[in-house]
């Protein structure tokens, strides 16, 4: 399939079952008549946006998409096919992943008494950060990192997903340097976000992508979330800007809360670089 492909229209698909909810949309699992073979589906409703708030940010999101599946970074998420308009409803075709996401596996397949089980999550959080390095090297903020948003497939290899909320350095998918523009998942937004400062800077951007990490590194090895969620709205904010976490207790190995504790700080300038922390990783599994 081309890029856009205006030659495709629904009729080409059977949308088998829904899958997941992306920024603006629906993820369906879908059968291409025309190539043979499954895909996802992102299915946004374009028809009732009557702003086109909508659609420029799906547009920015395919050209995000585009960016990445042109260059070295293309394996860190499913391959990226192309789009097409049919009756008020924008689609967007990727490689459909054959596994489940992080929050799932964290809670099925993870095992803290199994050494092979850390193990290999350990390399699922070194291959992630590696993949998050790999965007960063582009400019591109993912700025909606979650458990939900990383595939894990039946190989044990990431793929992060939905990339709705991403924003470079420049062009029309720049990101919003000149004032306070949150975006992302409430349990995983950055203090100083939350805060009201602006990150006018892409190095700013960088340090709030490596605070959403290090709660995804805190809940993959804890079963926890970073920010205790059984909580109204307003202590939630105020817990995630006074830097009142989770008991790191449950992390394990011992031999990751530092790097975890130092990625979720609530000074963004004190945490580490993405080079640091697959460093870290990387020494944590030769000593384990």
């Amino acid at each position: 399939m081309e890029k856009f492909s205006p030659q495709y229209k629904l009729a080409d698909f059977v949308l088998d079952k829904k899958i997941g909810n992306g920024s603006f949309g629906i993820v369906w699992k879908a059968r291409d008549i025309v190539n043979n073979t499954d895909v996802a589906i992102k299915q946004i409703d374009i028809a009732s946006d009557k702003e086109n708030t909508v659609l420029e940010q799906t547009l920015r999101e395919i050209e995000i998409l585009n960016l990445i599946s042109n260059n070295e970074c293309k394996n860190t998420m499913p391959q990226y096919y192309g789009y097409f308009i049919d009756d008020g409803f924008l689609y967007i075709i990727m490689e459909l992943i054959v596994g489940i996401d992080l929050f799932d596996y964290m809670f099925k397949k993870f095992n803290k008494k199994d050494k092979n089980s850390v193990i290999i999550m350990l390399n699922i959080l070194l291959n992630i950060a590696t993949h998050l390095r790999c965007l960063h090297s582009l400019d591109i903020i993912h700025r909606d990192l979650k458990l939900e948003n990383i595939m894990i497939t039946n190989n044990n290899e990431p793929k992060i997903i939905d990339f709705g909320l991403s924003c470079t350095i420049a062009g029309s998918t720049m990101c919003p340097f000149t004032e306070n523009h949150m975006a992302g998942s409430l349990l995983y937004v950055s203090p100083e976000e939350l805060s009201g400062i602006i990150l006018d800077t892409i190095d700013a951007y960088k340090k709030a992508d490596i605070y959403s990490l290090g709660c995804v590194f805190y809940s993959a090895l804890s079963g926890r979330m970073y920010i205790e969620d059984d909580q109204d709205q307003y202590q939630i904010i105020h817990n995630i800007k006074k830097g009142k976490h989770s008991n790191f207790k449950y992390v394990y190995p011992d031999s990751m809360k530092s790097i975890i504790y130092n990625m979720t700080l609530v000074d963004a300038k004190k945490r580490p670089t993405l080079d640091e922390v697959i460093a870290h990783i990387n020494k944590v599994l030769a000593d384990f």
